[in-house]
């Protein structure tokens, strides 16, 4: 595992590195491996699992993504979280920590507009951990630990699918585990390397896929599911990156009293 983990941190760093020097466009397809032409769909059905979060009998048979897969910015595209419903132009940015060829952490960075304001730039940081549960690695699954006065509002997210949709853009379906020390339930989120979103052949799978899990709770999530406001609000300005104050989460204050970042 320590092995893996330094190979993995080797190419994060290096595209890390890229990330914070190329100017928003909306897409970043580019951001992923090579097309892996099993997980494009269509013409594939697409891989689905339940969150382990809600399997006590995990599967072990899970096709997890390549490592450094979840390197840079993805795009919010549907959800029926509340708490994002507020946002717009919403990017969920992951990078290594110091120690990930350790331990696999991120760096977690959240970005986004309010939904009436575009002159700062809502910013929120924590660490991703990878999960462990009864001493086995669970793939795709990480513990998220805000900074500072955000600390309250973690929560785990958990990759239940992922591939390319059928023009070549990478997605991913992620369920978390309620947030806000229970005050903000679980959430289902669709994401996407493209502000468009996934193709719309590969977003009917995408809900089909959901539907055949045959789980009360993720239909529940999925009825309530809307699409977040993406509108290229943010092409033209760097990609996110994140400060010596941002990393405390110390914007957050001035969030809590009106003043933004």
């Amino acid at each position: 595992m320590l092995n893996y983990w330094r190979i993995a941190a080797v190419a994060l760093i290096t595209t890390a590195s890229a990330l914070f020097t190329d100017v928003e466009t909306g897409r970043q397809p580019e951001l992923h491996l090579s097309n892996l032409v099993k997980h494009q769909s269509p013409p594939n059905p697409i891989a689905f699992r339940l969150p382990p979060a809600l399997d006590s009998c995990y599967d072990a048979a899970w096709d997890p993504t390549p490592a450094n897969w979840f390197l840079g910015t993805w795009y919010f595209i549907y959800s029926n979280s509340l708490i994002y419903q507020l946002f717009q132009d919403m990017q969920w940015t992951l990078s290594p920590t110091e120690t990930t060829p350790l331990d696999g952490t991120l760096q977690d960075l959240t970005t986004e507009f309010s939904l009436n304001e575009t002159s700062f730039v809502f910013e929120n940081y924590g660490i991703d951990t990878p999960t462990v549960k009864d001493g086995k690695l669970i793939p795709d699954s990480y513990f998220y630990v805000p900074t500072g006065p955000l600390a309250f509002a973690n929560n785990t997210w958990e990759v239940i699918a992922w591939g390319y949709d059928s023009n070549g853009v990478p997605y991913s379906v992620v369920y978390e585990t309620p947030a806000d020390a229970g005050l903000v339930g679980p959430s289902l989120d669709i994401i996407s390397r493209d502000d468009n979103g996934p193709s719309k052949p590969t977003l009917d799978a995408i809900h089909e896929g959901i539907k055949g899990l045959h789980n009360d709770q993720l239909d529940k999530l999925l009825a309530s599911e809307v699409k977040l406001k993406q509108n290229g609000g943010r092409n033209g300005q760097r990609y996110p990156s994140c400060n010596a104050t941002c990393v405390t989460n110390a914007y957050a204050y001035g969030v809590a009293l009106g003043t933004g970042a």
